[in-house]
């Protein structure tokens, strides 16, 4: 499991991200699709942050 953690020095939030080690081992379609379904949610959840 590769994991990832980030905390906003603004905010107090911390977001974590994690994968299995599947997803590292899978070819680069799949691994590409996984990281922008996920980067497409990050994105889309950016922009909320800044209306609480």
């Amino acid at each position: 499991m590769m994991l990832a953690l980030a905390r906003s020095p603004s905010s107090g939030w911390s977001t974590i991200v994690a994968l299995p080690n599947s997803e590292f081992d899978a070819g680069e379609r799949d691994l590409a699709l996984a990281l922008g379904v996920a980067g497409s949610v990050l994105l889309a959840m950016g922009p909320s942050w800044h209306s609480m």
